[in-house]
């Protein structure tokens, strides 16, 4: 995620354009700023698989962007909640989520907004 989005801003992996845009409206209001990030799961088929388990859960090209599989990799564990029709957005907080060894809790406010967009 620091390779697209730098070491203070999260990366949005969004299936849906109006998930990535309320993600990245609320990061501009709060100051946990995201940007969105690569999102082409058929470009990328073979990056998850595995001769020893059902998938891997990274990417197996360093040179493939980390974050950018994970929209593949999620669907498969929470399908019962996408038949729902409901909508889910990975945000990747890789970088900005230490400083050191503190935790400036990046993306804890980033939450606040989303939660207040998604009530109107």
């Amino acid at each position: 995620q620091s390779m697209a989005t730098g070491l203070l801003h999260g990366g949005v992996v969004a299936p849906e354009a109006g998930v990535e845009e309320l993600l990245v409206g609320a990061g501009l209001v709060s100051g946990d700023v995201v940007y969105p990030m690569m999102y082409c799961p058929e470009f990328l088929p073979t990056e998850l698989s595995s001769s020893v388990a059902d998938m891997k859960n990274s990417a197996r090209a360093r040179t493939n962007p980390g974050p950018s599989p994970a929209p593949q990799f999620l669907p498969t564990h929470i399908q019962d909640y996408l038949d729902q029709a409901n909508l889910w957005g990975p945000i990747a907080i890789a970088a900005p989520a230490h400083q050191g060894e503190r935790a400036p809790g990046f993306g804890v406010s980033l939450l606040s907004p989303v939660l207040l967009m998604l009530s109107q």
